[in-house]
């Protein structure tokens, strides 16, 4: 892994996965990147849990007082909110600046 502080955070976002396979606590790693979305100005504006073809399937839809959006789906919560961090890390350097400036 290099330096890029994207891939600093996803790093540190996989080890908080593999502590919460545990019984102790599996939602840590969704409250962590719902934290950090938050943290960062991003809003929760859909989340919807489905069956697609039989199988739990989930989605998630952030907006950003910005106007842009970032969304992912998948079969868990984790694997939807990893998409959308993903998502926000590539958006976020075409901002100009972070959330605590623009208002």
């Amino acid at each position: 892994m290099n330096d890029d502080p994207n891939n600093v955070i996803l790093a540190h976002f996989d080890r908080a996965i593999e502590r919460a396979n545990t019984p102790v606590n599996p939602l840590l790693t969704v409250e962590a990147l719902l934290g950090w979305l938050r943290s960062r100005c991003w809003a929760v504006a859909v989340h919807n849990d489905y069956k697609q073809g039989g199988a739990n399937h989930t989605f998630w839809l952030f907006t950003h007082p910005c106007g842009l959006y970032a969304k992912g789906e998948g079969n868990s919560d984790r694997a939807a909110l990893r998409q959308v961090v993903t998502r926000v890390m590539d958006l976020e350097p075409r901002m100009g600046q972070p959330c605590s400036t623009i208002y």
